[in-house]
């Protein structure tokens, strides 16, 4: 299996292209920086069907959130946030990015 998603999306929500890790195995990385300092990264493999997301604030040492989903099968995009859905138990994580950057869960996804 892998994950879907749809590029298009995530071109508009992010407004620039991903950097493509390993193209061939579709391991790529969206990032996105506010006006306030607080930067977001999508790091995802599509085959292994992992999402890695981050939020730092500017050129902090550690960041502020960081973690490493498994068994991703989804990921949602529109003009404002992002949905990454979860395998098992069709658990979610939202992140919006506009008009600021903020993460909302369902219970017990991490």
């Amino acid at each position: 299996m892998s994950i879907f998603y749809d590029k298009y999306s995530l071109l508009n929500l992010f407004c620039d292209e991903p950097v493509f890790i390993d193209k061939e195995a579709k391991i790529l990385t969206y990032t996105y920086e506010d006006n306030f300092g607080f930067k977001f990264i999508l790091h995802f493999s599509t085959f292994e069907e992992y999402v890695s997301i981050t939020l730092s604030y500017n050129n902090m040492t550690n960041p502020i959130f960081d973690i490493l989903l498994s068994n991703v099968e989804k990921i949602d995009a529109d003009n404002e946030k992002l949905i990454i859905y979860v395998r098992d138990n069709d658990k979610k994580i939202s992140v919006y990015l506009k008009p600021n950057i903020s993460l909302s869960f369902d219970e017990n996804v991490i």
